[in-house]
């Protein structure tokens, strides 16, 4: 099971992450601005200290689906190379708490931009 580290105010970041960002339409995909928002959101996040983000993962369908190849391909590399998956928001890793659980159980570490916390698997 997942345990949380509070990640302190302005502490800074080091590390390889795995970035995953999902939009539930074409639409939302066409435009790009969920995209690029929920990018934005990650790299204000990580902004300053030792980091790399070394991948880059996505999905445009309904996060109530199970087989999103880009999650499963982001959280294989996090598992491989012992990278951190960081999203920027729960919502954009599923929708089920079926789904939740079985990514926090995945054993990876995960940051999740709008919650003060990572997970650490």
């Amino acid at each position: 099971m997942a345990r949380s580290k509070d990640k302190g105010a302005g502490e800074r970041h080091s590390g390889k992450f795995v970035s995953y960002i999902r939009v539930s339409t074409d639409e939302q995909g066409r435009s790009g601005l969920g995209q690029e928002a929920q990018m934005e959101a990650i790299r204000q996040y990580l902004n300053g200290g030792t980091w790399k983000l070394v991948a880059s993962y996505g999905d445009v369908m309904s996060g109530r689906r199970d087989d999103r190849r880009g999650l499963v391909d982001a959280i294989e590399y996090c598992q491989r190379d012992n990278a951190t998956l960081i999203v920027s928001k729960l919502d954009r890793l599923g929708r089920k708490a079926s789904t939740l659980l079985a990514i926090l159980d995945s054993e990876i570490d995960i940051v999740i931009v709008d919650t003060p916390m990572e997970y650490v698997g």
